[in-house]
């Protein structure tokens, strides 16, 4: 697997197709792909236009490219956590075992989200999610699909309830919990007069949102044991 974490990497040290990708996850974090261009990408790789037609022919296929680095990135931790279950026994998946995957799994998406090392890469997902691309059933598939269907599992473990639709429901109202907390990143910096969370900021924050998320999953479990 191709390495997406190159932000960190001083772009000069980096061969050119990976200096033009490093480049186009900036650019294209702060434009959509309609509104970004190549010329853009190139002033910010510090490169011809031509090095980029060279290397990814069209604006389209650099922007897949990124999409697939930041999938790739995203994916990792979602693939280990479905493996782990996938090797439960079905006794083992207990619904206190369940609790404590989908908080850690909440904690590491509100993480994710708040982690300024993850911010370009979550802001190009939530753009697809409100103003979808060409692109977007791909990014569905790959990554959303999963999500929702592990999220589904968890919470059909912890409230016993086996109806698809509802899961779903619940799934989707539980992420949408999570991915809406981002959208208040800006304002609670701006509020608090600071550049940046700490990670002890990120810490408590992850913990409140987490326990929001969890009142979502634990209200159905009382409504549909007491029904």
């Amino acid at each position: 697997m191709s390495n997406p974490i190159i932000l960190s990497i001083d772009p000069k040290l980096l061969r050119t197709d990976e200096r033009i990708i490093h480049a186009a996850i900036k650019v294209f974090a702060d434009f959509s792909l309609e509104k970004a261009t190549l010329a853009i990408i190139a002033k910010e790789a510090g490169i011809t236009l031509s090095s980029i037609t060279y290397y990814f022919k069209t604006k389209e296929k650099l922007y897949g490219e990124v999409l697939n680095r930041i999938l790739d990135y995203m994916l990792d931790d979602i693939n280990r956590r479905i493996a782990e279950l996938d090797a439960m026994s079905e006794n083992a998946l207990t619904p206190e075992v369940a609790e404590i995957n989908l908080r850690d799994l909440f904690r590491h998406f509100v993480g994710r989200l708040f982690d300024s090392g993850s911010a370009l890469f979550v802001r190009i997902l939530i753009r697809e999610q409100s103003a979808p691309s060409v692109f977007y059933n791909d990014i569905y598939e790959r990554y959303f699909k999963r999500v929702i269907h592990l999220l589904e599992r968890l919470i059909g473990v912890i409230t016993g309830c086996k109806e698809k639709h509802r899961l779903s429901m619940l799934a989707f109202s539980a992420f949408a919990q999570i991915i809406g907390s981002r959208l208040e990143k800006y304002l609670l910096l701006k509020h608090s007069g600071i550049e940046e969370f700490s990670a002890d900021d990120i810490e408590q924050i992850e913990m409140i949102i987490t326990e929001n998320a969890m009142l979502i999953v634990k209200q159905e479990h009382f409504l549909y044991t007491v029904t």
